[in-house]
């Protein structure tokens, strides 16, 4: 119990600094942005829309949204600061997408945690019950190997198996694991341990890369958002 406080614990702190150390998208762009998609042409959503997602996959720097945004801008003659407002609204709804991502990843870690202390406390549990292991129980245990990623199944039971006494002699008696099998599911639980390991490690690299990003967005959105400051209504205007 002791043990399993202090995981959850050391998972809500992890939560938590994640949270903190993601930077907010600025109150003046919010503002801009849920004016703008509220109140813009429904074709001009939807390339922002569409555009911030391509953006996200193809990891598109500053330089290359404002390309794309002159580009669609010049369809419609749109003025400089109109292309700046395009810029920060891609950013914009690009950090969103991205926030939702991280959101997605951390519970997605929140889960095999909470598997690999499962795997964990069967590991124990094998051990203290090795010497008096049924194959039932060890069936119990085996489950823990074959569930798919985030899915845990509990065993059936922990407790040690006791032989038939003489009062109860049309009680099966239940067979004793081998040695070998108890090692071999023992080898499986550290086995998919260990792969949850590498996927928690891929998945925090790629969580931290996202968060990079999203801090050089929130810059890049900062800076435009100080272009546009004066003129967001004649933006909103010209693109309706």
């Amino acid at each position: 119990m002791k043990t399993k406080i202090i995981f959850l614990f050391f998972c809500l702190f992890l939560f938590c600094t994640i949270i903190k150390s993601q930077q907010t998208i600025p109150p003046d762009a919010e503002a801009f942005y849920k004016k703008a998609m509220s109140s813009i042409n429904t074709k001009h959503i939807a390339w922002i829309k569409s555009t911030a997602v391509n953006v996200k996959a193809q990891n598109i720097d500053e330089a290359g949204v404002r390309k794309l945004a002159s580009g669609y801008g010049s369809q419609y003659n749109f003025n400089n600061m109109d292309v700046e407002a395009l810029v920060a609204l891609v950013m914009t709804q690009c950090a969103k997408d991205q926030e939702e991502d991280i959101k997605k990843m951390m519970e997605e870690t929140k889960k095999r945690n909470e598997e690999k202390q499962k795997l964990r406390e069967a590991q124990q549990a094998m051990e203290q019950n090795k010497n008096a292991m049924s194959r039932q129980m060890l069936d119990s245990f085996k489950l823990l190997t074959t569930t798919k990623p985030n899915s845990v199944t509990k065993p059936q039971s922990t407790r040690v198996q006791t032989a038939p006494s003489a009062t109860k002699l049309n009680t099966p008696v239940t067979t004793k694991a081998s040695d070998v099998e108890i090692k071999e599911t023992q080898n499986a639980l550290k086995t998919k341990q260990d792969s949850i390991d590498e996927l928690n490690k891929e998945q925090s690299f790629q969580m931290q890369k996202q968060m990079d990003r999203r801090s050089k967005m929130m810059e890049t959105i900062s800076n435009v958002m100080k272009k546009i400051s004066q003129t967001q209504d004649s933006i909103i205007q010209n693109m309706k």
